[in-house]
């Protein structure tokens, strides 16, 4: 609890330190997840179907996160939320472990689960934004996957700009017809060939709104924002909820 408490206070006190700036309107997509519950677990089908690869849970390795534009990352938190609240831009990303998985990979399409109100009454939907809806975009992860699931104070800045850039994978619209559904991404050639070449060992995606978009020192979130992102720093009795579920893989 000391070590829980430490850093979550530091964390706080480093944003506070931070130079403020304006962003977007606020925008989320896939907020309130990774809190387990009614939720399911974000998927790869592959070959229409034939496997499907459920995501782990630390310390497995196959983990969901995000990274914020302060370059800070909580690897208790298995939140995944996606945007930005106003202060602080969200990317987030998603490990898979392809130990199980059998070549050659000829389609692909991750499934990412984006949450409504009726999944846990004391939160609220996945996507809040404009009406017409957003982009999101789903990147390659070049950070090697122990750095992109290890706790960062802040700074963090090439791996949360690595999550927003690189090789595109795929895009899909994401809007409020979403909240309580999979939000499917058909994955392009590029994709399908990143598979195939880690088949046997772990692969990550990344996901923004904000495609390209470069991470600044940027001041501390509204408390009220804290709750879409899974970040509880006013709320240190309630920490336990944000440790990752255990979700069993399924091949």
């Amino acid at each position: 609890m000391r070590k829980v408490l430490t850093r979550l206070l530091a964390a706080a006190g480093l944003m506070l330190a931070a130079s403020s700036a304006a962003y977007a309107t606020p925008i989320t997509v896939f907020g309130y997840s990774g809190f387990g519950g009614t939720q399911p677990a974000p998927q790869l089908s592959l070959n229409g179907g034939a496997t499907v690869v459920t995501i782990g849970s630390y310390p497995s390795g196959a983990d969901t996160g995000w990274w914020d534009s302060s370059g800070f990352h909580d690897d208790f938190n298995p939140n995944y939320a996606t945007g930005n609240d106003g202060t602080f831009y969200y990317n987030s990303y998603f490990v898979f472990d392809l130990g199980g998985v059998s070549s050659p990979i000829t389609s692909a399409t991750l499934q990412i689960y984006n949450p409504t109100a009726l999944d846990n009454p004391a939160d609220g939907n996945g996507y809040f934004g404009p009406s017409g809806g957003t982009t999101v975009s789903i990147y390659d992860v070049t950070t090697p996957i122990a750095t992109l699931e290890s706790f960062s104070l802040g700074g963090g800045f090439s791996v949360f700009n690595d999550l927003d850039s690189g090789t595109l994978y795929g895009t899909q619209t994401a809007s409020a017809a979403d909240n309580g559904q999979f939000i499917n991404f058909t994955l392009g050639a590029a994709g399908i060939s990143a598979l195939n070449s880690n088949i046997g060992r772990q692969m990550a995606f990344g996901a923004t709104v904000n495609p390209g978009f470069v991470a600044a020192p940027i001041a501390v979130p509204e408390p009220s924002s804290l709750a879409i992102f899974g970040t509880g720093f006013l709320a240190l009795a309630g920490f336990g909820a944000l440790r990752r579920r255990k979700v069993q893989q399924a091949a």
